[in-house]
């Protein structure tokens, strides 16, 4: 009886884990697209000061 118990709770968790790991991917690439718009807007209309950060960052 227990031990159908423990394998319930052993699936649930599991679960759990799965839905994390998704959660966290998610949060991941939103914020790999958040990053790029914010270079793509860099690269769109450059100004000095932009210029020299973009530089920075791509290690010129």
């Amino acid at each position: 009886m227990v031990d159908i118990e423990l394998n319930r709770l052993r699936k649930q968790i599991a679960e759990q884990r799965r839905k994390l790991a998704k959660q966290q991917e998610i949060v991941k690439t939103q914020e790999q697209k958040r990053i790029l718009r914010k270079e793509l807007a860099l690269l769109k209309s450059p100004t000095r000061r932009t210029t020299s950060k973009l530089g920075k960052r791509l290690g010129r």
